[in-house]
């Protein structure tokens, strides 16, 4: 009997360490192969901030400034798969309807504005992923946040028939965080 109780007590600190780990950041794997803990924190300060849409851009150089075409087909590419950065801003509720009309409408998409008034939405507006849970929503709303995760410069295309917004967007989000 106490050895089956030992053995749920560390099942469960084992389930609450796996936990615990997902929402610090992640776990990585140690030379003697037991999974060590890496705190969202320490990793967020070794990513490239973005701060304003100039931030954006000098992560995304203009892919027809390029010197050369394998050049250009590099930036073209890195456009479309994002980059890992930490995303600073308030955090706000969007009306993404084509033609809003007062009062606005809100059905969970949010964005993260930039101290520029850049709006960088988390997940393109047709994504699953972009219907942010009302949890999350009453957390962060009008709040400053620091998002980790993939940025692109522009939302990409919807897959069904539709009008894309042309603005930058978070391919993933890793995690979110208020700031001060």
């Amino acid at each position: 009997m106490r050895v089956q109780v030992l053995t749920s007590v560390l099942l469960a600190e084992t389930v609450v360490l796996f936990i615990g780990s997902v929402a610090l950041g992640g776990c990585q794997p140690n030379q003697t192969g037991v999974l060590t803990l890496t705190t969202a924190a320490s990793n967020m300060t070794e990513l490239p901030t973005i701060l304003n849409r100039t931030d954006i851009e000098e992560h995304f150089p203009d892919p027809f400034d390029a010197i050369d075409d394998d050049e250009m087909d590099e930036r073209l590419q890195a456009r479309d798969k994002g980059k890992q950065v930490r995303l600073i801003g308030q955090y706000i509720q969007v009306d993404v309807r084509r033609w809003p009309k007062p009062p606005p409408r809100y059905k969970g998409h949010v964005a993260v504005v930039l101290e520029d008034g850049t709006e960088v939405f988390l997940y393109p507006p047709w994504h699953s992923e972009a219907i942010r849970s009302t949890n999350e929503i009453t957390r962060y709303n009008n709040r400053g946040v620091a998002v980790v995760g993939k940025i692109v410069p522009e939302c990409p295309k919807s897959p069904q028939p539709a009008a894309s917004i042309v603005a930058p967007c978070m391919l993933t989000i890793d995690f979110i965080d208020l700031v001060d």
